[in-house]
């Protein structure tokens, strides 16, 4: 039987509709204990902020740049992730928030990135909002993706770990994250680092991912290391005896 927490890989969807229903109290309090148990993608405690808007406060925030205030998703409620001095802020934003969206669908609430923001100066803090609330429409969780085949290369028997990683939303549908399988490592790979539109959503798409991978080693009782090199991720995967 699935964990709680990973089943919602599989149960998320990108919601784009939702209901004026607010939060009572006891979600806010739930909301605010998933914050609290975020780590960064290197284990340690996550100093990433993450600041809790209505619609209105969020598409009236003075700090941002919209593209178009169409394209931003009418939800109750947003969640913008705010840098902070974090290392790797944007792998981490993809990391720390991707977990916290599993953790909103277990409490019953509905999520969608939203990359229709961007601040006037770089130098911000801010770096992506999460949409989320009460979805007010049917929800199909059958995706767009490619074949299982086209994620990875090398032979493997952790095909959960393709599926996971597999189910990892990205902007515009890019998918961007790769695998490939060598003895006991896995390395992650951004498959689509040259398209200039996509460059920093898609470095938090790597983190995402990422999220979702090691997500599914804990799921198969496997111990892991994630090193940074350059672009990539090398992942080391042991058993809990070695």
């Amino acid at each position: 039987m699935m964990s709680k927490l990973y089943e919602q890989i599989y149960k998320r969807k990108s919601v784009r509709k939702y209901s004026d229903r607010t939060l009572d109290n006891e979600t806010k309090k739930k909301i605010d204990s998933a914050i609290s148990t975020l780590k960064l993608f290197n284990g340690k405690e996550c100093t990433l902020k993450f600041k809790i808007q209505t619609y209105k406060e969020f598409v009236n925030d003075k700090k941002l740049n919209f593209i178009t205030k169409k394209m931003v998703i009418k939800s109750p409620y947003y969640i913008s992730i705010l840098r902070n001095k974090t290392e790797d802020a944007y792998i981490n934003a993809g990391y720390c928030g991707e977990e916290l969206v599993l953790r909103l669908k277990e409490i019953g609430l509905d999520t969608c990135w939203v990359g229709a923001a961007k601040v006037f100066d770089r130098g911000q803090d801010y770096i992506i909002g999460i949409a989320f609330g009460y979805s007010d429409t049917y929800i199909d969780v059958n995706r767009r993706r490619l074949n299982i085949e086209d994620y990875y290369e090398g032979d493997t028997d952790l095909i959960d770990i393709v599926k996971a990683l597999r189910e990892a939303p990205s902007a515009k549908n890019s998918q961007p994250a790769r695998l490939k399988f060598k003895d006991k490592k896995i390395v992650l790979y951004n498959n689509n680092k040259n398209n200039r539109i996509l460059k920093d959503l898609n470095v938090i798409d790597m983190g995402i991912a990422l999220r979702h991978l090691t997500l599914a080693l804990e799921e198969n009782n496997l111990n892991y290391k994630v090193k940074k090199e350059a672009e990539e991720f090398i992942i080391e995967v042991f058993n809990e005896s070695e």
